[in-house]
């Protein structure tokens, strides 16, 4: 993850980074273990400067393949349960991100996600398995 994460805070700009953040956090949270690299990448829209692309393949694997590690390291392990904020600072600092930037959004998409899936986990097309399941999931990561 370390990588991606340098390459959009050298080429991207601070809305890249931000977005980068969200994505990881929503990624975390909804138990995708299946984030490969080939799932991030940028995209050059004027030729000249780098931009995250579009966001694909963001999927609970959780429910489907019960797994407690990502495919990626964050910045020092891929266990769900090691997903703090230390852990993101040390990927900030890594890979030379602004930390405030990187953590501040964290806790704003953590915060968004916890309330939006409360009022609307009944009303998605989940069957009730994969919905417990992800709420077993949230309940191990630390990150709140």
């Amino acid at each position: 993850m370390r990588n991606i994460a340098q390459v959009i805070g050298i080429e991207g700009q601070d809305e890249d980074i931000a977005e980068f953040t969200r994505r990881l956090v929503f990624n975390t949270l909804i138990g995708n273990a299946d984030m490969h690299l080939k799932n991030w990448s940028v995209i050059y829209k004027d030729k000249r400067t780098a931009s995250i692309a579009p966001a694909y393949d963001f999927v609970s694997t959780i429910p489907y393949i019960p797994d407690d590690s990502a495919s990626l390291k964050v910045s020092r392990s891929k266990r769900f349960s090691d997903f703090t904020l230390d852990e993101l600072s040390h990927l900030a600092a890594k890979a030379m991100l602004p930390e405030k930037l990187v953590l501040d959004t964290a806790k704003q998409t953590v915060a968004g996600f916890h309330e939006v899936w409360a009022k609307e986990k009944a009303h998605l097309p989940l069957t009730k398995s994969v919905i417990e399941a992800i709420e077993t999931h949230l309940r191990s990561i630390p990150l709140r």
